[in-house]
């Protein structure tokens, strides 16, 4: 293979391989997060994986508005720590739940929480109680709002309005025993197997050089081209001789 496509392939392997890891940095503490339940953060910002349609909008023609969050979305919220909101902000809050089947249920007053979950929805209205605002919630996509009002200290983030199609799908899948295995164990494998390859052929290709330009002169060694040289100046030598006429063995006068 001509050396200059090789050194571009290399270098390509090595944009990908950087890309990989980067990749799968991300994703593994995207999904460790999510797997925990915690909420974290970079530079104030969090990602969040959508797993609700509770806040899906489509357009009259069945297609997804630029207004929805759909499941399988990756949300970038900013983390918020302000005192007051605004009406039609999309804000990510705790909330107490049941499960009903295959679905979760925020609790009542009356109702014992199985877990807690994080959800985002938009706030619908400001009810203000003897100057204190408490927050109302909804989903765009259910028709009744949440059953408990929030307040200022329950909301965790808001939503930038970027979110990232179809992630999500991937970071719920490496959550998985299989897609840790696939998407993150198996490929940082092969990639230490290529660079252990790249390293031993280096070492070979070192080892060769230093043999080519040390061990054949210490030694007193010929090289190939030069053992080649000498086999065909004894060549000619030989035939140069087996031309030449022959005298015979007469025998000499007096005998």
């Amino acid at each position: 293979m001509n050396s200059k496509v090789k050194n571009v392939l290399n270098v390509i392997l090595d944009i990908v391989i950087v890309l990989f890891l980067v990749f799968a940095t991300a994703v593994l503490v995207i999904a460790l997060t999510q797997k925990t339940g915690n909420v974290s953060h970079l530079f104030g910002f969090t990602a969040r994986s959508i797993q609700s349609d509770s806040m899906e909008v489509y357009n009259e023609d069945g297609s997804r508005s630029k207004e929805g969050i759909f499941v399988g979305d990756i949300a970038i919220c900013k983390m918020s720590d302000e005192a007051a909101y605004n009406v039609g902000d999309i804000v990510l809050f705790s909330m107490p739940v049941v499960k009903e089947g295959d679905r979760y249920i925020e609790c009542d007053n009356t109702q014992i929480p199985e877990t807690t979950i994080f959800v985002m929805h938009e706030i619908v209205e400001i009810v203000d109680d003897n100057g204190f605002d408490y927050y109302r919630t909804q989903g765009k996509n259910t028709l009744a709002p949440d059953l408990n009002l929030k307040i200022a200290e329950d909301i965790i983030a808001v939503y930038t309005g970027t979110r990232i199609p179809g992630v999500g799908k991937a970071i719920d899948f490496v959550q998985t025993s299989l897609g840790f295995l696939l998407c993150i164990v198996l490929p940082i494998l092969v990639f230490v197997i290529i660079q252990a390859i790249r390293v031993i052929k280096n070492f070979i290709a070192y080892k060769a050089q230093k043999l080519a330009t040390e061990g054949a002169p210490s030694t007193g060694e010929l090289s190939e081209e030069e053992k080649r040289r000498i086999a065909e100046e004894y060549m000619r030598q030989l035939a140069s001789q087996n031309a030449q006429p022959s005298t015979g063995d007469a025998p000499a006068e007096g005998e």
